[in-house]
């Protein structure tokens, strides 16, 4: 049981921690073409799907603050 529970919060953990790589490489505007940065947005995608569109996605000089994916990590 303690291994089935290690592996449900080691799979939470890298979730969240996908969630924040996406958040940051949005806030630091990297490239979208980007293959890693499509490869973060693609595992993400289907875990903020809720949350997108909840609030509006502000920018400031290219920068992209998504606050639906602060939303998710919350929740």
């Amino acid at each position: 049981m303690e291994r089935i529970i290690g592996t449900i919060e080691l799979g939470t953990v890298v979730v969240y921690k996908l969630i924040d790589l996406r958040f940051l490489l949005k806030l630091m505007a990297a490239n979208p073409a980007n293959a890693f940065a499509q490869l973060v947005h693609f595992l993400t995608a289907s875990f903020l799907a809720i949350s997108v569109g909840l609030t509006e996605t502000s920018s400031f000089e290219g920068m992209l603050i998504e606050f639906c994916d602060l939303i998710a990590i919350q929740v």
